[in-house]
């Protein structure tokens, strides 16, 4: 690549660039070598752009899989950057990475309902309507609401590993409810 420099400026001294074909023909001997490596520059250069799509394909596929942003372009020999991520194009592979890891499943045996929260806030908020109280943290909250109410709490990921939704029959008696 080093060489590529001097090696347009030979050529453009032959024939200026507007002028040249795809493969750069009809140069004269003593130039034969400028033009190979500059043919082989622009095979590089399609490889590199190449590899990056495949790598770019990859990272997204593996964020799918619900593997975080970070782990999947770790993977790809990429460093993660939410913002650099949004302008490779993966803003809205990331964004539902994000809405459905940060789901909790509410199991409620006695109304046989499972409830789906899509963060937190919604959980907390009815929680401490129902039981009145103000509790620093979201595990004392749950813990809380456990003994009072007798529901069990699960994340996506304890859900998912679980294969949880294999274990509830939703065409019967359970129902599904999305809140929030």
């Amino acid at each position: 690549m080093r060489n590529i420099v001097p090696s347009v400026s030979r050529l453009e001294n032959w024939k200026p660039i507007s002028e040249w074909d795809d493969d750069i023909s009809g140069v004269p001997p003593y130039l034969e070598k400028d033009r190979q490596i500059i043919l082989n520059a622009r095979v590089e250069l399609n490889w590199k752009e190449l590899s990056f799509d495949r790598r770019l394909k990859k990272a997204k596929k593996l964020i799918e899989e619900d593997n975080s942003p970070t782990f999947a372009f770790r993977e790809v020999k990429m460093s993660y950057d939410y913002n650099r991520a949004v302008k490779l194009g993966l803003k809205d592979t990331i964004d539902a990475y994000k809405e459905r890891t940060s789901r909790i499943y509410e199991i409620d045996e006695k109304n046989k309902v499972v409830r789906i929260y899509h963060d937190r806030v919604g959980l907390i908020r009815r929680i401490h309507d129902e039981t009145n109280k103000t509790v620093a943290s979201i595990q004392n909250l749950m813990q809380l609401h456990i003994m009072m109410k007798g529901m069990t709490y699960y994340t996506y990921k304890t859900w998912k590993k679980g294969n949880m939704e294999s274990k509830f029959d939703f065409d019967g008696d359970w129902s599904l409810i999305t809140v929030n």
